[in-house]
């Protein structure tokens, strides 16, 4: 398995996640809103993150199956975790998982 090619990817994957977290941030400073410094706190540590794992380029750049799988269910775990966390931060969402959803103002 060519784990580098897959550190590469998600590395890249992060950058883009924290580059598109930019546009929320620039909403939040248009509206004056205290979004902005959840969104910065995540904003900043994923970009260098994600540029610390881009830093060298695999030799050996190709992809199979197998790493495709790895580097979905990798992403997807990613961009979920990083994106969720400003509403975590902010107070918005208390906790990443309930232990009982609420579905308007009942338990289910």
């Amino acid at each position: 398995m060519n784990y580098h090619m897959i550190r590469y990817i998600l590395g890249q994957i992060m950058k883009l996640e924290a580059a598109l977290m930019g546009l929320p941030l620039l909403v939040s400073l248009y509206y004056l809103d205290e979004g902005m410094i959840p969104l910065l706190s995540v904003m900043l540590p994923l970009g260098i993150l994600g540029y610390i794992l881009t830093g060298f380029k695999p030799k050996n750049q190709n992809i199979y199956a197998r790493e495709g799988f790895v580097i979905v269910a990798f992403a997807w775990i990613l961009l979920s975790v990083f994106g969720a966390l400003p509403f975590v931060i902010s107070g918005n969402i208390p906790d990443y998982v309930e232990k009982y959803p609420r579905l308007c103002g009942r338990v289910l």
